[in-house]
């Protein structure tokens, strides 16, 4: 299982850093959308492996390869709260953390619930 965990989180943590990354360059960093998209990503994932495990359609590995490793190191509450937290202390940012932080709670709800639905 640690095995499942570590290769898992090995791909979870590159594709974060892709996609922080890319999009970076693309819109810059007033708002976070590589964090945004990473968290989305991973819950809708999360939520898909789950159900599938509910199910006995995925063994105990598999939900720890995909689930614990590549969600894990995919998505971030520290990142996402240190995102926050930055804009929240500037009047100009200050309505951007709002917004995102509103928008990733959302979006990650319903992102597992549909990851659940889609597993079926």
């Amino acid at each position: 299982m640690i095995a499942a965990v570590l290769a898992g989180g090995a791909i979870g943590a590159v594709l974060r850093f892709f996609l922080e990354r890319q999009s970076v360059h693309r819109y810059g960093e007033r708002i976070p959308y590589g964090t945004l998209v990473a968290n989305v990503l991973g819950a809708f994932v999360l939520g898909a492996v789950v159900g599938m495990h509910e199910r006995d359609a995925l063994s105990g590995a598999w939900l720890a390869f995909i689930g614990t490793g590549v969600c894990g190191a995919l998505t971030t509450f520290s990142g996402f709260i240190g995102q926050i937290y930055t804009r929240a202390r500037h009047a100009d940012t200050r309505n951007v953390a709002i917004g995102y932080l509103a928008v990733t709670f959302a979006l990650g709800i319903a992102a597992a619930w549909f990851g659940a639905i889609f597993a079926g």
